[in-house]
């Protein structure tokens, strides 16, 4: 063992280092978090961001779809109040009655006349999908079902390139359609049927004045005999499904529609167009696909940073160890090789400083072992006296005991010992090893009797009438076999 030079050294302690570097490892981290949540744009979440783009979105279309409905129903309003004005004039000059237009071709012709322009203006005005009205009249009350048909006009704007109208003619009269321009309909129809109307009854029943609140918006139908969609006077500008959704939970104001085999994404509101509307219900929905392709797209640039910082996290442990821990094991390494030659530094002052309390140690030790050797031997040498003497004693009264033993009786013994079963020989030997009768039932497993019969036999064959006797005799031939042993 060498003694370790004391030095001073300016090398800063293990725990002010530790924290130092420990402090820069996080500092480092943070910055690769930050950086990567900038360049990622992971800051909000895709459940967040989809919600609040559909909010905003929806705001927009219940705006947009409120005022289109509000533009809808005042065009419908004013188209009424025209149309009624027109009537009235067209009666009070020429003599007639909504009710007497019944079965009058030529009257309901020439009211037909005085509509289709006014009815032609608005329906472009409204930019609706169509416009139509009906009266409370038939060209003939004799055919079958005559109550259910109903005369009127019906209107579409025309957008074949090739033709010249500016409207398509669904309802009314052949020839006032001619007459104004108007392109026939392939599904062209002189009256409607109002069977054929959702609740035509009801809301026949229910018309009242002011127009302003009687109004209503009816059920998405199909007008009798086309193929155009109809909410009272509508553009189309809303989807309506062809198929029931379900609605279901996703958490953060999302909201699932569910129907085979699509699915969508979304949120809803109820929106109401005039008083007394039991309400709408106007959804904003992204396809399912669109919205779990951006939670992968989350969850994978969550991935890439995870492993980002798994990565600068391997870079700076490796480096640290280099810096940090590699010093402390190089000393380690000479704390377990060291030999005669010095050992040197290793710039950390509580390893230096370790070496030092362990050479010292050492030293201690050995100075330690050196006495304990020293007495070792002194007590050896006078342990060796001690036990020369008590051989010599018990060689003595061996030699004395032998004298006082009957050389027949002993010669008996030996003979007797030679002829014990496995079992009486295994009794015999606990005997001599100082077992009691309770011990040897126990370590054997046998009953008292059975005991007992042992030492009957044992004492028959060893020719002895007490077991002080036999473990007096036992003690002298285990005696001469140790002597003769020690001679050997």
């Amino acid at each position: 063992m060498t003694e370790l030079t004391k030095r001073r050294t300016s090398e800063q302690p293990l725990k002010r280092r530790l924290f130092g570097y420990m402090m820069f490892l996080v500092a480092i981290l943070l910055l690769a978090l930050v950086l990567g949540l900038f360049f990622i744009g992971r800051f909000g979440s895709v459940r967040e961001e989809t919600y609040e783009k559909l909010d905003i979105q929806m705001q927009v279309f219940a705006k947009e779809i409120t005022g289109h409905y509000d533009n809808l129903s005042y065009h419908a309003i004013q188209l009424s109040e025209e149309m009624t004005q027109l009537l009235e004039e067209y009666f009070e000059k020429n003599g007639e009655t909504l009710d007497r237009l019944t079965d009058s071709a030529d009257g309901i012709q020439a009211v037909q006349d005085a509509m289709f322009d006014p009815l032609r203006q608005r329906l472009l005005q409204a930019e609706c999908s169509g416009a139509f009205v009906l009266l409370n009249s038939t060209i003939n009350s004799s055919i079958p079902d005559a109550q259910l048909s109903r005369s009127g006009l019906y209107l579409q704007p025309c957008n074949f390139q090739r033709s010249d109208a500016d409207v398509l003619f669904y309802r009314g009269i052949a020839d006032v359609g001619e007459r104004h321009g108007a392109m026939a309909h392939r599904k062209w129809q002189q009256e409607f049927r109002t069977d054929e109307f959702p609740d035509y009854a009801a809301i026949m029943d229910s018309a009242a004045l002011p127009l302003e609140t009687a109004y209503r918006i009816s059920d998405l139908i199909t007008l009798p005999g086309t193929s155009g969609l109809s909410v009272g006077i509508t553009n189309g500008y809303y989807f309506a499904p062809k198929y029931d959704l379900t609605v279901s939970d996703l958490r953060s104001g999302l909201l699932r529609f569910s129907a085979d085999p699509v699915s969508h994404v979304g949120v809803m509101r109820e929106i109401s167009f005039y008083e007394g509307d039991p309400g709408f219900v106007l959804c904003t929905m992204i396809p399912k696909a669109d919205y779990d392709r951006d939670l992968a797209g989350s969850f994978l640039q969550l991935a890439l940073l995870l492993l980002l910082l798994a990565f600068f996290a391997v870079t700076c442990s490796l480096f640290f160890s280099k810096r940090f821990l590699k010093p402390i094991l190089d000393g380690l390494e000479q704390l377990k090789n060291r030999s005669d030659s010095p050992v040197e530094g290793t710039r950390i002052p509580e390893i230096d400083d370790l070496f030092r309390f362990l050479e010292a140690q050492d030293k201690a030790h050995e100075d330690a072992i050196s006495r304990m050797e020293r007495d070792a031997a002194q007590q050896h040498a006078k342990m060796q006296a001690e036990y020369e003497a008590a051989q010599a004693e018990i060689n003595r009264l061996a030699y004395e005991r032998d004298k006082e033993i009957d050389p027949d009786d002993y010669r008996l013994f030996l003979e007797g010992m030679q002829n014990f079963t496995p079992a009486e020989s295994k009794v015999f030997q606990y005997y001599l090893a100082g077992k009691s009768s309770k011990e040897i039932l126990e370590l054997m497993s046998i009953k008292d009797s059975t005991l007992r019969y042992h030492n009957r036999n044992i004492y028959q064959k060893l020719g002895v009438n007490s077991l002080k006797q036999m473990i007096r005799y036992g003690a002298l031939v285990r005696q001469k076999e140790n002597q003769e042993r020690g001679d050997a």
